[in-house]
């Protein structure tokens, strides 16, 4: 009795996680698209190729985003995004994340200046063949910081 109640609160707990991931991975795709085809609807700062990819620049509650789309899809395919208030320049505002394989997760973020520390920085790398996990306790800042995005680009591209 107790294994069934612990499966039946693990289901209840995980699957609205799974389908909140599952939307946030549409509405990445819904993105991607806008930015593959340079053809989204509303106010664009700027667009156009960039190297093997494409990105788009906007501006949604006084700040601005740049999103860029690698030119692949699938799990090689990856959306980063630059954020900073409007009107600033330099690294000191600028956020930078990433989600590797356009599944709404985010693999990658920082803040700031190389010359601060990887905790100022709020540095985080995701486990993965190539580097070791790095700075696990801000991973839910920066999905907070990619959903934010997504919505941003959600109400401005659509």
């Amino acid at each position: 009795m107790k294994k069934l109640v612990v499966v039946l609160l693990f289901i209840g707990l995980t699957l609205p996680v799974i389908a909140q991931q599952r939307a946030m991975s549409a509405d990445v795709t819904r993105v991607v698209s806008c930015i593959k085809s340079l053809t989204c609807k509303n106010v664009i700062l700027t667009k156009g190729n960039f190297g093997n990819g494409k990105q788009i620049v906007f501006t949604d509650s006084h700040r601005r985003y740049t999103m860029y789309w690698s030119g692949e899809d699938g799990p090689q395919g990856f959306l980063s995004v630059w954020v900073r208030p409007e009107g600033t320049g330099g690294q000191l505002a600028l956020i930078t994340f990433t989600d590797r394989g356009l599944d709404g997760l985010v693999d990658f973020g920082v803040q700031g200046p190389a010359s601060w520390s990887d905790s100022r920085r709020k540095h985080f790398h995701k486990n993965d063949e190539a580097s070791p996990n790095i700075g696990f306790e801000f991973r839910q800042f920066w999905q907070m910081q990619l959903d934010e995005a997504i919505a941003a680009a959600r109400r401005q591209l659509f």
